[in-house]
């Protein structure tokens, strides 16, 4: 129930949890979410002020929506 009643129009979940990932998050490691619709470029953005990933790919679903976001982290 977190990320769907999540503050910051669903994404404040996303970003804590993002945020608190840097500290034990492996080198070379992927990092993933599942997103709501229209959250994609708030996610990239904050993905990539974590300043941690290598690359950062955001994924759609079967109807073509943005649906998941996955970071690798710099290695």
């Amino acid at each position: 129930h977190m990320a769907v009643y999540s503050d910051d129009n669903g994404l404040q979940a996303l970003t804590s949890w993002s945020e608190k990932a840097r500290a034990w998050l492996a080198p070379k490691a992927w990092m993933g979410f599942e997103m709501g619709a229209g959250q994609s470029e708030d996610m990239k953005k904050h993905f990539a002020g974590l300043s941690i990933f290598d690359s950062i790919s955001v994924i759609k679903d079967l109807s073509g929506h943005a649906r998941h976001i996955i970071g690798e982290k710099n290695g």
